[in-house]
């Protein structure tokens, strides 16, 4: 974990032990933000010295510190809070779990617990179909099918000769450039979408297309 990270669990942590120091029939908290903090920085294994500034943010700004806390700190470790000192009864920390931000196509978002860098354990497997990096989402053009192929977001599909995708699916109705595949990374298109084409006037007959970047 980094510096922020055993921080944010520091002041979780101190703010649990204060809270669950809380004697309902006296009506006092019997450890107090101080003591709680030095505690909280000790099970963490964070750095002692630490401790007037977990004890500073909890004593002062409880609820930012715990929202910004909350925010920070690692999903992958179970934290518990006590809620009573006596009964030693714990119940499960309700902050919601990181989702996979890998981008489904035509589904949107994948809604799957992170378990490594941002990635649910399907998609944090998936590497790019065109230049072998990380995969960050499916590619989302369509023809006979949705095309599906994992890519990172340097690349994409191949813009064929006639504009289009080149069609995916068991028919290929134009042609990539010359030794390209149905990927390419962004900075290699050779071919403007039709799309670009029309807005810019471009003529649309085969002889007269223009690799992207040329001019008239």
């Amino acid at each position: 974990m980094d510096f922020e990270e055993k921080l944010a669990c520091a002041i979780l942590r101190c703010q649990d032990i204060h809270e669950g120091s809380w004697d309902a029939d006296k009506e006092i908290y019997r450890i107090d933000i101080k003591e709680a903090a030095d505690k909280a920085c000790e099970e963490e294994y964070f750095d002692l010295r630490m401790n007037l500034v977990v004890h500073l943010l909890n004593q002062y700004a409880w609820n930012d510190a715990q929202e910004w806390a909350k925010r920070v700190k690692p999903v992958d470790k179970d934290y518990i809070s006590a809620q009573t000192a006596d009964t030693g009864i714990v119940e499960e920390n309700e902050i919601e779990p990181a989702k996979c931000r890998f981008q489904q196509a035509w589904q949107g978002p994948c809604t799957q617990d992170v378990v490594d860098k941002g990635f649910c354990s399907e998609h944090s497997k998936l590497f790019c179909a065109s230049c072998g990096a990380k995969a960050t989402h499916n590619c989302a053009e369509t023809g006979q099918f949705v095309c599906g192929a994992p890519l990172c977001d340097d690349c994409e599909h191949t813009t064929a000769e006639d504009g289009t995708n080149g069609g995916t699916g068991f028919i290929q109705c134009s042609p990539y450039p010359e030794g390209f595949k149905a990927h390419c990374k962004k900075s290699e298109q050779v071919y403007t979408p039709w799309y670009v084409r029309e807005e810019n006037n471009i003529p649309q007959k085969d002889k007269e297309y223009q690799p992207k970047g040329d001019t008239q």
